[in-house]
């Protein structure tokens, strides 16, 4: 990948760790826009996916239905998925030539710097999927998995083929106003929808009331919101419980939903 391919913004670790109701950053541009539209382009073909349809959540939460593709080995290789003809896994010399250059840029030490400054931490692994969801799917509100120490989602929705009012931007959320661990959207005070479309990525760190959400999608058939999801996870042995005081794990233990 050519270096003046990606403007990786300069974000200071400082503002983002105190950034409310947790760290989080929107970034308008991580890449220059002609090797955005080579990714959104080349995005990988429907055949690949899998549905995730119906996969049971704890506590009564919503499936997170999608079409789900990992990047050489799922972590959902021992749930029961139907599948029809694909794998719901993807190798690298499958991918186009802009996607493969991109997956290297992210394997590299650059990245993992840029990454490591931001979050103030060093070890962790990272894992690489792409989803998209159709009409009528959501992300119910959530947090996620206390392995996870955060995550970088890349948009590949554009506004020459996507409508603002179909809905799919990620909903930062805060003021949760019930004691569920199954909270519906209208049980935030403060839902803050980040803009998605056009060279977007947004970047959070995982916490015990990192809540976000997708609202249902009112896209019309035969169209997708696609995100390409950088996942990065602390170490087997550690999670965010690890620097918290131990009635707060025990009072949040149950809060591990899933991958």
């Amino acid at each position: 990948m050519h270096t003046q391919e990606i403007i990786k913004p300069q974000i200071l670790s400082t503002q983002f760790l105190s950034k409310g109701p947790y760290p989080w950053v929107n970034i308008n541009g991580f890449f220059s826009d002609d090797f955005f539209q080579k990714l959104a382009l080349t995005y990988p073909e429907p055949t690949f996916f899998e549905p995730h349809e119906g996969i049971q959540r704890g506590y009564g939460q919503r499936p997170h239905n999608r079409y789900y593709l990992a990047y050489e080995e799922s972590v959902y290789k021992d749930f029961k998925i139907q599948r029809e003809t694909s794998s719901g896994i993807i190798k690298k010399e499958e991918l186009s030539n802009p996607w493969q250059e991109f997956i290297s840029y992210l394997e590299s030490a650059d990245y993992r710097k840029f990454i490591e400054d931001l979050f103030q931490h060093k070890k962790f692994t990272i894992r690489f999927s792409w989803h998209m969801q159709v009409e009528s799917w959501d992300v119910c509100p959530h947090v996620d998995s206390p392995k996870k120490m955060g995550s970088h989602l890349f948009y590949f929705n554009r506004s020459s083929d996507w409508d603002d009012s179909w809905g799919g931007a990620t909903a930062i959320l805060s003021g949760k106003k019930s004691n569920s661990l199954n909270p519906n959207f209208e049980e935030f005070e403060n839902i803050q929808e980040i803009p998605f479309l056009d060279n977007r990525s947004f970047i959070f760190m995982n916490k015990p009331d990192a809540w976000h959400g997708v609202k249902p999608l009112k896209c019309p058939q035969g169209r997708a919101r696609k995100i390409f999801a950088v996942v990065f996870n602390y170490p087997s042995q550690k999670s965010y419980f690890s620097i918290i005081k131990a009635p707060l794990k025990k009072l949040l233990s149950p809060l591990n939903f899933g991958k």
